[in-house]
């Protein structure tokens, strides 16, 4: 159970640097290729560059992709074999560990502070709620969303996942100035920039490591804002009484929550908005074909990147593993399990009497990927794993190896290893302190693996099971013979 749950942490970990790899490259790419998207003026394909930099970094591709590209020979995930990686990597993951829990806590606690401060605020007058209300409608946007006046704040601001609100100093605004102030927080709604907010801080959490964070942050804030300006055009009369207003109330308030979007710009920041509205106001309308071909583009380089990241991880942790293998290790693992015993295969129609069956909630692995054992099996005790179904094609033997631990001269050996087939009936090899065997499988169906320990004693059980594509006694004969 140890070497499962550790086994899984590395895995989460090995995501985590795969994910950090491809997020990285991508990101790279995109703030290379973005400024040629912003000189065009193509204010929402960039603001959508920016969220595909952010999934990168939080998707699972590349862990998916590597499955599927594993071949034997590929270690994958078996750290404990290469005895310095898993060092290493155990060290690196703590350190991870520990400060994503302090970035996570960081967060919980602002937001926290942030959504109590909240609950003292006040209603809106009537002819503000009014006003919300028609400008909802006109924007197609559901009108569950509060708005209330709060003291503490400086800026106009919008907040909230699912309670959503529009929260306003305690100013006295004038009527323009209010129907811009709505317009644009409740595009913010309409956009859910709030959303994206918060995956950026899951993400933050998670690579709280990463030098690009702050920049990432920065892009998703000012092309979600630019975006803001774009569809605010299609509202409002005159861009530039918007951008007065924004002036206005944004030089208030330097610095903006990570929790909310609200109008708080430095000047160089607010001259950019403006420089790229006007891009945008000055280009022409984009052809479905271009639109398209920049679609297929974003999509064609992100596979590219995943794929080549992928690989280029697989591959490097093979050369790294071989590289630092150690060789004593090696050895004392081969001394382990002697595979050249040849323990003849036992059927039987039914489980043997007196032995009481428990039915984990673990499966037979996938072809050519192994799970750990690590159990301890009572007297008279019989542990079975979930049916899996096995295509013959695909996988050509059940492999199981374990080891009790126990001396030559101890007097229980009473261990079986096997697997029950479709039809039911039990195929298995029994007597030893150590087990190995390659149960062929001949036809297609559903498999169960189970090791039982019918003697009087309980023995603490180690080892792997795996289904392979080949059988093991052909690929060793066959290599025997190649080096003969």
């Amino acid at each position: 159970m140890i070497w499962i749950l550790y086994k899984n942490m590395l895995m989460l970990f090995s995501a985590v640097l795969l994910n950090f790899i491809l997020g990285t490259i991508i990101y790279i790419i995109w703030k290379l290729l973005g400024r040629l998207a912003e000189s065009k003026g193509y204010v929402e394909i960039n603001y959508w560059i920016w969220k595909i930099v952010l999934l990168a970094f939080l998707c699972p591709v590349g862990i998916i992709v590597l499955f599927g590209i594993k071949k034997k020979g590929l270690y994958g995930f078996d750290f404990w074999y290469a005895n310095k990686i898993r060092i290493l990597l155990t060290v690196l993951g703590i350190v991870w560990f520990i400060g994503s829990v302090i970035r996570a806590f960081i967060y919980m606690k602002k937001m926290h502070q942030m959504h109590k401060m909240l609950q003292k605020g006040r209603k809106c007058q009537p002819e503000i709620i009014k006003k919300k209300q028609q400008i909802c409608c006109e924007l197609g946007q559901k009108n569950n969303i509060d708005i209330v006046k709060h003291k503490g704040i400086k800026i106009p601001m919008a907040y909230g996942i699912f309670h959503r609100r529009i929260v306003l100093p305690e100013i006295e605004y004038g009527e323009e100035e209010i129907d811009i102030i709505l317009h644009h927080e409740l595009i913010h709604h309409k956009h859910h920039d709030l959303l994206w907010k918060a995956i950026f801080m899951m993400v933050h959490i998670t690579y709280w490591f990463h030098p690009g964070m702050k920049d990432l942050i920065r892009q998703l804030d000012q092309w979600g804002e630019a975006y803001c300006d774009r569809t605010a055009s299609y509202y409002i009369e005159s861009m530039k009484t918007y951008f007065n207003v924004i002036i206005d109330i944004a030089t208030e308030e330097k610095e903006c929550n990570t929790y909310c979007m609200g109008l708080c710009e430095n000047s160089e920041l607010l001259v950019l908005r403006m420089k790229r509205m006007q891009s945008y106001l000055n280009q022409k309308p984009l052809k479905r074909i271009t639109a398209v071909s920049l679609i297929l583009i974003i999509l064609g380089i992100s596979s590219i990147t995943v794929a080549a990241s992928t690989i280029g991880f697989a591959k490097g942790y093979v050369y790294v593993a071989d590289q630092t293998m150690d060789e004593e290790s090696v050895i004392e693992t081969e001394k382990v399990i002697d595979y050249k015993i040849d323990r003849k295969e036992k059927i039987r129609s039914q489980k043997r009497e007196g032995i009481e069956v428990i039915k984990q909630g673990a499966i037979i692995p996938d072809v050519n990927d192994a799970g750990i054992l690590d159990l301890k099996l009572k007297a008279k005790e019989r542990i079975e794993t979930k049916k899996k179904y096995i295509d013959k094609k695909k996988g050509k033997e059940i492999e199981i190896s374990v080891s009790t631990g126990l001396e030559e001269d101890h007097v229980s050996k009473k261990i079986a290893i096997g697997i029950i087939e479709p039809n039911g009936k039990e195929r298995y090899i029994e007597e030893g302190r150590n087990l190995w065997h390659g149960f062929k499988i001949n036809k297609s169906g559903d498999y169960v693996i189970f090791i039982e320990n019918y003697g009087e004693k309980d023995v603490d059980i180690s080892g792997y099971c795996s289904v392979n594509p080949y059988i093991t006694k052909e690929e060793d004969k066959k290599f025997e013979e190649s080096n003969n």
